[in-house]
C-alpha cells in the first residue's frame, strides 16, 4: 500500500523564511575562506581569546553545543572596521626580574639620574 502523503518541498520553505528575518550563521569551514585564515588557525585563535581573540570577529556558540559560530552581519562589520591586529601588551611577570631586565632598568635610572 502506497501513502499519498506530500512533504513541501525546500523551494517553498525558503520562500517562507526571508533572509531578513533569520540572520545567517556562518561555522568555522564557512568562515575559513571569507578571512583567509586556516580553519586550524580560527580554532587556535579562540582557544586562546585572551591573547588572539582580537583578530576574529565576535563568537558565539548555541546553548549545549561545542561548534564555534558566527553572524554573517558580524563578520561584515568586522571586516569593514578594519581593525588593527595590534597584540596587546603582555602583563608583567611575577617574580624576580632577568639579569637583562636588571640591566636595563639600571640603565634607564643611571641616565636618569645624570641629566
Amino acid at each position: 500500500m502506497s501513502q499519498n502523503t506530500s512533504y513541501p518541498k525546500a523551494s517553498a520553505a525558503k520562500r517562507s523564511n526571508s533572509p531578513s528575518s533569520v540572520p545567517r550563521v556562518l561555522s568555522v569551514e564557512d568562515l575559513s575562506p571569507i578571512l583567509k585564515l586556516a580553519p586550524t588557525s580560527i580554532r587556535h585563535y579562540t582557544g586562546n581569546s585572551e591573547t588572539l581573540g582580537h583578530l576574529l570577529p565576535k563568537w558565539f556558540k548555541l546553548p549545549g553545543g561545542r561548534r564555534l559560530l558566527w553572524l554573517e552581519e558580524d563578520v561584515l562589520a568586522f571586516i569593514q572596521s578594519g581593525i588593527d591586529a595590534t597584540i596587546p601588551e603582555k602583563p608583567r611577570k611575577r617574580g624576580r626580574p632577568t639579569k637583562a631586565e636588571q640591566v636595563r632598568n639600571a640603565a634607564l635610572v643611571f641616565t636618569r639620574t645624570k641629566n
